[in-house]
């Protein structure tokens, strides 16, 4: 009976590490595919910005705004005033794409986050599958052991009974066929019945 409840217990462990091993997996599935969506995004952007040397906003901005202020002050006349809005349309169109350039910066940034992230991730489900996996495979083995001695059990005793059957049936029918051999004895046995004495 013990082994019936250890093999019960055993059967309990390993259903809720097949499950825990199923859940697991399915968590293994969202991270790769957050990796795979991680390292997608960051070779679109990557290979976007490569060979590209885009400027510094800030600086843009600090020559826009210096363009600006000589517009404001320092533009006495139209013609000078015309240079000024020249140089100041080419900062705006170098701002625009240096602004696309950082947007492209910071998301590549976010998606290589992401991806240190969903590699972490998925490197901690796999340690996990791994501990579960032997976790499983050491309790099978346990449970094959224990069913094998089982049916090791049961056959020695299916054995012993049948046995004992073939022996009663024997001892049965020699009873049949040898009735006098099988009669109750006395305790005691006389020396006449052992041997003859013969008077001289």
């Amino acid at each position: 009976m013990e082994n019936a409840d250890v093999m019960q217990e055993i059967k309990g462990k390993i259903d809720s590490l097949l499950k825990r091993r199923h859940k697991l997996i399915e968590e293994a599935k969202r991270a790769n595919a957050r990796l795979q969506e991680g390292e997608y995004a960051k070779k679109a952007l990557s290979s976007f910005l490569e060979g590209k040397n885009l400027p510094s906003a800030g600086r843009l901005y600090r020559m826009r705004e210096k363009i600006e202020f000589q517009i404001s002050t320092e533009a006495y006349t139209p013609k000078i005033e015309k240079v000024l809005i020249e140089q100041l349309k080419g900062v705006e169109k170098e701002l625009s794409e240096a602004k696309k350039g950082e947007w492209i910066r910071k998301k590549l940034l976010y998606a290589t986050q992401n991806l240190e992230k969903a590699q972490a991730e998925t490197k901690k489900i796999d340690a996990e599958l791994v501990k579960v996996r032997a976790e499983l495979d050491e309790l099978f083995k346990r449970y094959r052991n224990l069913e094998k001695s089982k049916k090791k059990e049961e056959v020695f005793v299916r054995v012993r009974e049948q046995r004992k059957r073939r022996e009663s049936n024997e001892d049965k029918g020699m009873k049949e066929e040898f009735p006098e051999h099988f009669k109750p004895h006395e305790k005691y046995v006389s020396l006449e019945e052992i041997c003859i004495i013969e008077k001289n």
